[in-house]
């Protein structure tokens, strides 16, 4: 099994330090899930770094995870200017299908919010390590749709090839259907798994959602 990380998303781990702060650009941001606050300030401030890791300035902006922080800060907007804000995260999990003895597959599909990264994906986990199965396929719902910014254009709508994925070697794959770090505002999204044992497919219930479609 790989090892999941402290924030279900790897690539916030590898941008955040010790303290749970990355800089991009001028600025010093906070990430604190425990909250679901981003907490920033600018790296012109007196003591920037430490007043952010104590709070102890009153000019640190703070801003949800659900937010397009670096969008508020390039153009100098609070959520509340933008009349077109994001979603809140979702999960959802299928119910387990086995497929010999006690060794099971399931499906996944998680959207992920950090304030400065956004994702959306999906695909499959299991306690198959000893490889019974011989096939694993993430099949797709179509149409799988997203929106970046609805209803502010249509323009932003964008789709993907909804082909079939097919997995060897791994007990836990996630497709990462969108990552941007623009928060979405809609989307229509379905995955599930089916997976070849000794000839015979097992297949998990779809898992997803459908958000402002």
């Amino acid at each position: 099994m790989e090892d999941k990380s402290e924030y279900s998303e790897p690539f916030i781990d590898a941008i955040l330090n010790e303290d749970k702060i990355v800089k991009i650009g001028e600025w010093y941001i906070n990430i604190n899930m425990q909250t679901e606050k981003v907490y920033v300030i600018s790296e012109d401030e007196n003591n920037a770094y430490q007043s952010l890791l104590s709070n102890s300035n009153r000019n640190i902006k703070v801003f949800s995870i659900n937010d397009d922080v670096l969008d508020h800060l390039t153009n100098k907007t609070a959520p509340e200017d933008r009349g077109c804000g994001g979603i809140g995260g979702y999960d959802q999990v299928s119910p387990k299908v086995y497929v010999v003895g006690s060794t099971w597959y399931q499906s996944e599909m998680h959207f992920n919010r950090f304030g400065v990264y956004f994702t959306l994906k999906g695909g499959f986990d299991s306690n198959d390590l000893a490889g019974f199965a011989t096939e694993v396929f993430v099949e797709f719902k179509p149409a799988g749709l997203w929106c970046e910014r609805r209803p502010c254009g249509a323009d932003k709508q964008k789709s993907r090839n909804d082909d079939s994925i097919r997995k060897t070697n791994t007990v836990r794959y996630q497709y990462k259907f969108y990552e941007n770090v623009r928060n979405l505002n809609g989307y229509y999204f379905y995955c599930k798994t089916k997976v070849n044992y000794n000839g015979t497919d097992y297949l998990t219930s779809f898992v997803g959602n459908s958000v402002n479609y």
